[in-house]
C-alpha cells in the first residue's frame, strides 16, 4: 500500500511495480502486476494531500525502486502545489533536476501546471532550465505551450543567466528574442551586453542595443561598463556603437587596488590609439552623450 502525506512517502514491500506519469491528466500512474492505480493530484480542504485519494481502494502490497520512489514523492509534491513538501524533499537529498518518465523534471511539471510559486521554489534550488525531455521539450517550451506567459518569461530570464554562465550565446540571444529581459544581471552584475562586449561579439552587441534597448551604462560589480570592456579590448566598432547610444565615457570604476579606471584610461593603458582618439571626441549635448562622427553600418 502506498501512503503519501505532504510529500512524505512510505511503502510496504511486495510484488513489483513501476511508476509512470500521465502528463495529459496530471496523474501519477503506479502499475502493479494485477491492475493500474492512479494517484491523482488531489488535496483535502486543509490543503494537505488526502490519503483517501492516494491509497488504492484495494489494499495491495507493491515493490518500487528507490529512483521511482523519489520521483513519485517529488511529482506528488509538484502536482499538489506542496512547496513546503518539495523543499523538504530537496533538502533531504532528492535532486532538483531528478528525471522521471519521459525525462520530465520537477521544473517541467511545475511549468505544465502553471504554479509560479512552485516554479520559483524549484529555480531557487538551482534547477537547470536547459534540460530537455525525451521529446526535446524544455520547461520554457512547456510553459509557452500551456499558455503560462508569466512563467515563460521567468524561465526565459533564467535561461539567459544560465546560458551566460555556460557561454552559450545562441541560447542567450534566442531567449532575448523571445522576450527575456535584456538587462537581467547575474550575481556578478554582468548583463547580456557586458557579456557580449567582453566576448567581442559586435553583431550581437548591436542587436541587443539597437533592437532591445539594452542599458549601455549598466555596470558589473567592479563598476566596469560595456564601453570600458570595449575600450580595454580595442574594439573600435563597439566603442562607436555604444557611444552613439549614450554610453558614459566619463564613468569611473570602483577603486581596485588603489586605482580607478574609465574607458579612456583603459584604452591608453592598452595602447589602443584609435579608441583613445574616438573617446577623446566625446561631448555631452543637452544632457545626452554624443559624438562627432556618423555610426558606420
Amino acid at each position: 500500500m502506498l501512503l503519501l502525506v505532504q510529500g512524505a512517502v512510505s511503502f510496504v514491500q511486495g510484488g513489483g511495480s513501476i511508476v509512470d506519469f500521465d502528463s495529459e491528466h496530471n496523474n501519477i500512474v503506479i502499475e502493479t502486476h494485477t491492475e493500474n492505480h492512479k494517484y491523482k493530484n488531489s488535496q483535502s480542504q486543509s490543503g494537505a494531500i488526502s490519503n483517501e485519494d492516494l491509497v488504492p481502494s484495494k489494499t495491495e502490497a507493491i515493490d518500487i525502486g528507490y529512483h521511482e520512489l523519489e520521483w513519485a514523492s517529488t511529482a506528488v509534491a509538484v502536482l499538489g502545489g506542496d512547496v513546503v513538501g518539495l523543499d523538504k524533499l530537496i533538502q533531504a537529498g532528492i535532486s532538483v533536476d531528478l528525471k522521471g518518465p519521459k525525462k520530465f523534471t520537477p521544473l517541467m511539471l511545475a511549468a505544465k501546471t502553471g504554479s509560479q510559486n512552485m516554479v520559483e521554489c524549484i529555480l531557487d534550488h538551482g534547477a537547470n532550465v536547459r534540460l530537455q525531455s525525451d521529446t526535446e521539450e524544455t520547461a520554457y517550451s512547456i510553459a509557452v505551450g500551456n499558455d503560462h506567459q508569466l512563467i515563460a518569461l521567468l524561465l526565459a530570464d533564467v535561461n539567459v543567466l544560465q546560458a551566460m554562465r555556460a557561454k552559450d550565446t545562441p541560447t542567450m540571444m534566442n531567449m532575448i528574442h523571445k522576450g527575456a529581459d535584456p538587462n537581467i544581471a547575474n550575481a556578478q552584475g554582468w548583463t547580456p551586453l557586458i557579456y557580449l562586449t567582453h566576448g567581442q561579439m559586435f553583431n550581437e552587441v548591436k542587436d541587443v542595443v539597437v533592437n532591445y534597448k539594452a542599458n549601455v551604462n549598466a555596470h558589473e560589480r567592479d563598476g566596469w561598463t560595456a564601453l570600458m570592456f570595449a575600450a580595454y579590448y580595442g574594439h573600435v566598432d563597439t566603442v562607436k556603437l555604444l557611444m552613439q547610444y549614450g554610453a558614459d565615457v566619463q564613468h569611473n570604476s570602483l577603486v581596485s587596488q588603489g586605482k580607478v579606471y574609465n574607458a579612456i584610461s583603459l584604452a591608453i593603458a592598452r595602447h589602443h590609439a584609435e579608441v583613445v582618439k574616438i573617446l577623446s571626441n566625446y561631448r555631452p549635448v543637452s544632457g545626452l552623450r554624443a559624438v562627432r562622427f556618423p555610426l558606420q553600418q
